[in-house]
């Protein structure tokens, strides 16, 4: 289509090999002060090895506000890791500020959550190395699903632990 939302708009990102768990998932696109959205999902395995039903889809959106940025940007984002604790979210181009923080929200299915939700803090990694520990609004659901809710203030690595 003619939308320049950031969507995958064809769904060809569903479809996933074990080795993009690793590697990430990446998507990019151009953002200005219109603001926009980037979004992966991953419907993950289906089954276990021994054939029982997994629920193990996630999905990671980041919304960047209008008025955000005051030029476009070519933003990308890559998801890398398959458990809840080994998720790492990474953004380019590093050291890019918002004027208004982007909001950057991840759902994980039961199945691929590993750590205690209520308990759960991100960290944030500067293009320079530094860290620092940012809230993360947790929402967990009755069916073991947990969605999480970050406040981006801008770019760089983002990565969970309990």
């Amino acid at each position: 289509g003619d939308d320049d939302d950031g969507d995958d708009d064809d769904g060809d990102g569903d479809d996933v090999a074990v080795d993009d768990y690793e590697n990430g998932l990446t998507t990019s696109a151009i953002i200005g002060p219109k603001g926009g959205k980037l979004k992966i999902k991953d419907k993950g395995p289906k089954k276990d090895e021994d054939g029982s039903k997994l629920h193990a889809a996630l999905s990671v959106e980041l919304k960047i506000p209008k008025d955000a940025l005051d030029v476009e940007e070519e933003i990308s984002m890559r998801v890398s890791g398959y458990f809840l604790s080994e998720l790492i979210i990474a953004f380019a181009p590093g050291g890019l500020d918002f004027a208004e923080d982007a909001r950057l929200k991840i759902r994980l299915e039961r199945d691929r959550v590993d750590l205690d939700a209520a308990t759960l803090y991100g960290v944030h990694t500067t293009h320079t190395g530094e860290t620092e520990v940012v809230l993360v609004e947790v929402e967990a659901k009755g069916s073991g699903d947990v969605i999480l809710n970050v406040r981006v203030p801008g770019f760089s690595r983002y990565s969970l632990g309990e």
